[in-house]
This record gives C-alpha cells, structure tokens and sequence, in this order.
C-alpha cells in the first residue's frame, strides 16, 4: 500500500509546443522518486501520476517536427493537482491564435484546487487567459519586454543578479 497519494499531473499538449520540453516534463515528474526506488530495490510507487492532455485528445504536433500522442482530452479533466503549461517553441502569436480554444480550459481548471504553472514562454497562455492579471510571474529573461507589449497591463522588474 502507497504510502502517499501520488500527485495527479496534467501537462498541456499543444500544436507549437517545444517538444523537449513537452517530452523532458513528462519524464522528470514520471521518474521523480521511481528511479531512487528500482536502485534501493524498493517497491516502485511513483509521486506523480502524469498525462498530456491536448484539445480533443488528439496528436500534438511540436515545433520540431516531433508528434506526439496525447493520453487524454482537456475537455475531460475535472480535476488534477498541478496543470503545467510548457513552452512555446513557435511563434508565440501564431501559437496563441491557433490555440486559443484552450484558454477556456485553462481558466476552468484554475477555479479548482489546481496549482497551475508555466514553462518559459507557457506564460504566454497564462497571461493571455487572464490568470496573470495582478500576480507575479516568470518567463524567459528575453521575453518580459515581449510580454509587456502584447499584454499592455504587465509590467516587470528587473532583477539583478
């Protein structure tokens, strides 16, 4: 018997999608903790249970060519611990635009117990769905000019190291 709930992890497919990153999330959280547990020869209970969702459940075309398969339907997820929206590897207006039908999900899953985060330029999404008006947040060190030009309403800090 588990001697925890493991967390349960959505990770946003999306055409556009960087997908080293799509790829590189689902293996970090997948393996977080299991791989310890085959060296120790301890039974293998994972912490999070992980799936892609994209709209319609349906293949997600990355920006490198790469296509994925998606486990699940956005439309389907009720619930989930953390939703992780990961970068965008096209161009950030095209990839907004051609997927704008997910905004809705996005802002339906926040008005639950989610935590909900973002990869780099995923902030993108975030903000244009409306869930960075008034929060602090982070993306690439080269995009928070970007950021503040398509979303007049943001304004950054920088921070010196």
């Amino acid at each position: 018997m588990p001697y925890f709930k493991p967390f349960k992890m959505i990770i946003l497919g999306f055409d556009g999608v960087l997908g080293s990153v799509l790829s590189g999330a689902l293996d970090l959280f997948s393996f977080t903790g299991v791989s310890w547990q085959r060296f120790s020869n301890e039974s293998v209970e994972p912490r999070f249970n992980v799936q892609i969702a994209s709209l319609g459940g349906g293949d997600i075309r990355c920006s490198n060519r790469l296509i994925m398969q998606a486990h699940c339907d956005i439309r389907d997820v009720t619930e989930c611990d953390l939703l992780l929206v990961p970068t965008i590897g096209d161009s950030i207006d095209k990839v907004l635009k051609q997927n704008s039908e997910l905004l809705p999900h996005l802002v339906r899953l926040a008005n639950t117990k989610a935590d909900i985060a973002s990869n780099c330029s995923g902030a993108f999404f975030l903000a244009k769905a409306g869930l960075l008006d008034h929060k602090i947040a982070t993306t690439h060190w080269a995009m928070p000019i970007s950021l503040r030009q398509i979303f007049h309403w943001w304004t950054y800090k920088k921070i010196s190291l």
